[in-house]
């Protein structure tokens, strides 16, 4: 009881005492609030999408991903096996939505009959649809925010809504915080059917996600011996379609985490989360560096106070723990006011973009991890509470109770000096990182990109599932006939950075190349406007040819992989996708294509093939500007296609622009985070600066009296500022360089050293530091030298 007292008592004197000084108190809490609001955010959003079981169930612990995906005649097969392990199925599905105000699209989930039995989830609203409803395939199940924004009313149950031309039943409405996937799940649940899934009898299509709990007892690995040991008769029957099934089951937790660190893409995206976080980081390092830096030029102006604690007996642990109470209390203001900040912005999101959406987004949480919280708190409160503590017990007691100033106090290595060093050094290297971005991305965004913006548009069709199947062929015929269009195809030149691995014929599996693989139509080159060097563009007829399958390949693959042979008539054996359904291709090399923009981060030239495929999408190229043929266009094809399809045409430039978002929002990202470093930077050192000017009054008033110009006192307070920022544009430049060449190894075969990012981001620091020091530079040249020399 005693400690706790003691531990009360401080807190309530750092309260009297930080009130003393509210504008260095608000800083602190303001620069708190916003590394912590930064880290907290990021943090839950990154443990939500990663850490969390990504489908919310009841002992989630039990649920185990069963990889890869699986056909529905597969799974309905092992269902009937005698199993540990109760599975299900949902695949999501992009969906048409009939309104009064016309068709929508809306994303969704097909999942098993038995699927919220597995989970173990209640509705709010109504029920549930049960494995006890048999083959109805007419019912749907709202998330909670797509019933709100139908109104919210509890009566929904039993009414109907049209569904890919179907009408479906309302049967109940889920919590607000289920989800069935981590980033986006969807608006509506609906039963496995014809009426939603296509190819639903076919063994080769294995494109749902399978998934189970673990019955009493049982451990993941015996689930999936028994699921290798039930598979393997089914394999026998079909081994054309399932050859490798039973040996090819594993089994993972339903946290992003285990899933994603097992596929190079998904480890790219763990980079990037694990990147986002160290910057996030950095920022908050930033942060408790700042705000130590004001508490130790504090600790200085209450120096008196402090001998006199010493001199009554107060031991070095009491003034520690008493500078750390002043240290959590900031810290506890700082942390909550972040909190709230993040807690109000999401509100607004949710409240606001998110509710209209077709998808629902669940990677941002509404609410923040208190552990998460508390623990940030601690570590704040040692990070800005240690130094101004360490200051203090150094104070000589006999020089502070004469009021004296020694010249330690003046030494030209402090440790408020190297607190301002290191946040110049991180902010340097977060800007140089925003300022390579940029010009990376003006350089995607003015550079040619190899293909017509101008006069080209894209047409996304999503077609109800009840419509009859159409022929691609047949609608960009009669697309071609619209008054205007040049020409028209499908298919989309830019893609993730993701190669596929594809290998020479007849050569053996270690001979594999990677490369791009763009799906494309009938004369994509021609309605691009992309020169062919070698060979033919594809036609009609290659959509359908099997083996081998006709491609076209780009320059820089023809260079890379075929240097010393003709590429016209070469041959490629692309691996099969059971996920997808896709059995093993031969291509077959008939065309070569000028170099494009073919990605929108990394290697400004990659290896890409250019495979004809069917696709709902079109490309379509106008005699004019694209713009002024969006309407025409959208009613041409509302025509052609059945009721309740949804019709999107965006012109190519418009979606150049959406391929570039990813860069554009790291772009912002890193020079906001940047930002804010240099302005917590900038406060630092004009701190910094101030509390040095102010020791070295009496040293001015001599200088001065012995004939010293004011423009030369300006001249050495600034100067003194500009060796700190010359110091940390220093450090961060050789950081910065170490961080280009590592992921230059990593990411890309460019260079990621721009010399004009150097220069710039020492130019911006520079005036920076210039701006800080000025003001308690001009201050001090205006000093009286009377007053100064009695200072002492």
């Amino acid at each position: 009881m005693t400690a706790i007292r003691l531990i009360v008592d401080d807190i309530r004197y750092a309260v009297r005492v930080l009130a003393r000084r509210p504008l260095v108190v608000g800083a602190a809490i303001v620069s708190i609030a916003i590394g912590a609001g930064l880290n907290l955010g990021v943090y839950a959003v990154l443990q939500r999408v990663m850490l969390e079981s990504v489908l919310t169930a009841s002992a989630p612990e039990r649920l185990v991903r069963i990889e890869p995906g699986i056909s529905f005649p597969n799974y309905r097969d092992l269902r009937s096996a005698d199993l540990p392990i109760d599975l299900a199925l949902m695949q999501m599905a992009r969906l048409t939505w009939r309104t009064p105000d016309g068709a929508k699209a809306l994303s969704g989930h097909v999942v098993s009959n038995n699927f919220f039995d597995v989970v173990g989830v209640r509705p709010i609203v109504g029920r549930t649809f049960t494995a006890s409803d048999g083959d109805r395939t007419d019912l749907v199940v709202l998330s909670y925010r797509f019933w709100q924004q139908l109104g919210g009313d509890a009566a929904i149950v039993g009414r109907a809504i049209e569904l890919n031309g179907w009408r479906y039943e309302i049967t109940g409405v889920l919590p607000g915080d289920f989800r069935a996937v981590a980033i986006a799940s969807g608006r509506v649940y609906v039963p496995i059917g014809a009426r939603v899934t296509q190819a639903l009898e076919s063994r080769r299509a294995a494109q749902f996600d399978l998934f189970g709990r673990l019955q009493d007892r049982v451990t993941r690995e015996q689930a999936v011996g028994a699921l290798r040991a039930a598979a393997g008769p089914i394999e026998m029957r079909f081994p054309d379609v399932n050859a490798g099934l039973a040996r090819g089951f594993a089994g993972s937790s339903m946290d992003a985490f285990s899933f994603l660190r097992q596929i190079p893409p998904g480890r790219m995206v763990l980079g990037a989360a694990a990147t986002l976080y160290a910057l996030v980081g950095l920022a908050l390092f930033v942060t408790c560096a700042n705000v130590a830096g004001l508490l130790v030029s504090r600790a200085d102006e209450r120096r008196h106070e402090i001998a006199v604690r010493v001199a009554l007996g107060a031991t070095r642990a009491r003034l520690t723990q008493q500078f750390l109470a002043e240290s959590f209390v900031i810290s506890m203001l700082g942390c909550a006011a972040g909190a709230a900040v993040w807690m109000i912005a999401v509100a607004r999101l949710q409240n606001g973009v998110l509710l209209s959406s077709p998808t629902e987004i669940t990677a941002i949480p509404e609410s923040l991890p208190l552990r998460y919280c508390l623990l940030l708190v601690c570590v704040v409160t040692v990070a800005c509470g240690v130094a101004p503590a360490a200051r203090a017990n150094r104070l000589s007691v006999i020089a502070a109770l004469q009021s004296r100033r020694t010249g330690r106090l003046l030494r030209r290595v402090s440790l408020q000096r190297v607190l301002v060093a290191v946040q110049m050094t991180i902010s340097f290297v977060l800007l140089t990182a925003a300022v390579f971005l940029l010009h990376n991305l003006l350089r995607l965004q003015i550079a040619d990109p190899g293909f017509d913006i101008t006069h080209t548009l894209t047409i996304d069709v999503q077609l109800p599932t009840s419509a009859p199947t159409r022929n691609a062929l047949d609608l960009r015929r009669a697309i071609q006939a619209a008054p205007g269009v040049q020409a028209v195809s499908w298919g989309w030149p830019i893609g993730p950075p993701f190669a596929e691995r594809i290998r020479p014929a007849g050569s053996r599996e270690a001979a594999t190349v990677t490369a791009d693989v763009h799906r494309v139509g009938p004369r994509f080159f021609g309605t691009m406007q992309i020169p062919l060097t070698l060979g033919r563009d594809l036609n009609d007829e290659d959509v359908g040819a099997v083996a081998p399958k006709p491609v076209v390949v780009n320059e820089t693959f023809a260079r890379r992989y075929l240097v010393a042979v003709d590429p016209i008539g070469r041959q490629f054996v692309r691996p099969r996708d059971t996920e997808n359904g896709r059995a093993e291709q031969v291509l077959e090399i008939v065309g070569v294509a000028r170099d494009t923009l073919a990605r929108t981060v990394g290697d400004a030239h990659v290896p890409v093939v250019y495979v004809p495929q069917s696709s709902p999408s079109l490309t379509v190229r106008m005699a004019g500007p694209a713009a002024s043929a969006i309407r025409m266009l959208r009613q041409t094809v509302e025509r052609l296609e059945p009721p309740g399809t949804v019709v999107d045409v965006v012109p190519m430039a418009d979606s150049v622009a959406t391929a570039l978002m990813p860069m554009r929002v790291a772009t912002m990202l890193l020079g906001a985070v940047g930002a804010i470093g240099i302005v917590l930077a900038m406060t630092g050192l004009f701190a910094m600066v101030s509390h040095a000017a102010s020791r070295r009054t009496f040293e001015i008033g001599v200088r001065i009296a012995l004939g010293a110009s004011r423009s030369a006192i300006v001249r050495m307070i600034v100067g003194d500022g500009l060796q700190i920022v010359a110091a940390g544009c220093l450090a961060g430049a050789v950081l910065s360089f170490g961080l280009a060449r590592l992921l230059q190894s990593v990411i890309s075969s460019q260079s990621l050293v721009d010399p004009l990012a150097f220069v710039a981001v020492i130019l911006l620091l520079l005036v920076v530091g210039v701006g800080a020091s000025l003001r308690p530079a001009t201050r001090a040249g205006r000093a009286d030298p009377m007053v100064a020399l009695r200072s002492e």
